[in-house]
């Protein structure tokens, strides 16, 4: 069992992080999540300076994780992607562990759902990990793995009431601090946890509970800065996109239908002490109310399309759970003394069909070693002008993010032209280009050029008519 359970890990392992070998979105956004990240590398906190415009109000939980692990990964921009990899495996992971507590078939029939579903395109880019699809939900991302695993701690824990109910509310108070939308989601599930047992036992401690969590977590929400600075930003309707091209109304019915199974499961569950069945049961009926409320708020006028796309990552994926939940059947104690291991394959498998059934934009190493090579010139920008990415290899959108991220590039016109693919109007400064492109000596700076790509003149190309841009 020992060595079994060794190579398992171990090619479960491979097997997940081989995904972040690669990246999957082109997203403006990756390059201002990881703006961010470099703030903290460079500085401990973030600065509030035109290089990280709304950023620098942004919940910082997510990037400060991703900073902290940069020394181990050797590079910032590899740092925070593959955090956002482990996030997605961790969504399997804690998912896995409440199924597979309702029996083995249970987690077998959810890991070959996921696979199906990934092997035929049928989720729409809308399963757990997608968010580093097409998008670039990074903190999103990060914040709902915390968010489920702070459940599955808090329902599996033997603690006294008090230490659940005070550790429930520092979770939400460091959610917050990752991402609106899991904490929401987590005060949520834990109040409807608590409602329930009030509903089961009607005493005044339940009573108290629930009250005073209600309240003490209303004011957490209502004071919290991060609050505050999501409700600002999420003014953006940005572009977050999932692979169907469906009106919001039907997406709108995979949301009624998880908080449907999701009171089937709770009433299923209400008869001996089914701890996993709850739980998920409560994830789910906090993830569908949310979403339900997001559509309704989009119909008269409140948020926006952007807001509404962002709720189906959950909901795809736990609809699959609870649904699954719905089946009959109780675990053994066998599978319950192996369901860490079982859980642990399981989320693996899951992973892999998210991203291996993906074409991957590219690389992700190219872009790290860009990222990387641009990192060293930052002390030269004063003196040289203001020094910009312009790898005609790249698309403009990733040019964009290493001008702004690691060439700390402010987020001005010139910025903008970037990462709409124009330098045209750009007519001064230093561009790092490929050195594949033929340039007079004179118009390269000798001591900034690394074989791959080398630091032009712009205004010396230019009178000397080199077709740079």
């Amino acid at each position: 069992m020992t060595l079994r359970f060794s190579v398992t890990v171990a090619i479960v392992l491979a097997a997940t992080w081989g995904a972040s070998f690669y990246l999957y979105s082109g997203s403006v956004d990756l390059g201002h999540h990881h703006a961010l990240v470099r703030s903290f590398v460079l500085h401990g906190a973030p600065i509030n300076t035109p290089v990280l415009g709304e950023m620098a109000y942004y919940p910082p939980l997510s990037h400060w994780i991703a900073a902290l692990v940069t020394p181990l990964f050797g590079n910032s921009f590899l740092a925070m992607h593959g955090v956002g990899i482990l996030s997605a495996f961790a969504t399997y992971a804690v998912i896995g562990t409440f199924v597979v507590k309702l029996g083995r078939f249970h987690l077998l029939v959810f890991t070959g759902s996921i696979l199906l579903l990934g092997l035929f395109r049928l989720h729409g880019n809308s399963l757990y990990g997608s968010e580093l699809v097409a998008n670039y939900l990074y903190s999103q991302l990060v914040g709902e793995a915390l968010f489920l695993a702070a459940m599955a701690v808090l329902v599996f824990s033997r603690d006294r009431w008090v230490v659940k109910d005070v550790t429930a509310l520092v979770v939400l108070a460091l959610l917050l601090l990752c991402h609106l939308l899991p904490g929401l989601r987590f005060a949520g599930a834990y109040g409807i946890l608590l409602l329930f047992g009030l509903a089961l036992h009607r005493s005044w401690l339940n009573f108290a509970r629930v009250s005073v969590f209600a309240l003490l977590g209303a004011g957490i929400i209502a004071f919290h800065p991060s609050v505050r600075s999501m409700l600002s930003i999420a003014e953006n309707d940005g572009s977050a996109q999932v692979a169907w091209q469906l009106p919001i109304a039907p997406l709108a019915l995979l949301a009624f239908l998880l908080l449907a199974l999701s009171c089937l499961v709770f009433w299923q569950a209400r008869v001996g002490e089914r701890r996993a069945a709850l739980g998920i049961a409560a994830i789910g009926l906090s993830v569908a109310f949310l979403s339900l409320a997001q559509i309704v708020g989009f119909y008269f006028g409140i948020g926006n399309n952007y807001a509404v796309v962002k709720h189906f990552f959950s909901v795809v994926t736990l609809l699959v759970a609870v649904a699954v939940a719905t089946c009959p059947g109780t675990s053994s104690n066998r599978v319950r003394r192996r369901g860490t291991y079982l859980a642990f394959v399981a989320a693996g498998v899951s992973t892999v069909a998210v991203f291996y059934t993906l074409p991957p934009m590219m690389p992700i190493r190219h872009l790290a070693n860009a990222a990387s090579f641009a990192q060293t010139l930052t002390s030269y920008g004063p003196e040289r002008g203001q020094i910009f990415m312009w790898d005609k290899e790249l698309p403009a959108s990733l040019n964009y993010s290493v001008t702004v991220a690691d060439l700390r590039h402010p987020r001005d016109d010139e910025a903008w032209a970037i990462l709409h693919g124009d330098a045209s109007a750009i007519v001064q400064g230093v561009a790092i280009i490929s050195s594949s492109v033929v340039s007079p000596e004179a118009c390269t700076f000798n001591d900034l050029n690394n074989g791959a790509w080398k630091a032009l003149d712009i205004e010396c190309a230019d009178r000397s008519a080199v077709s740079w841009r």
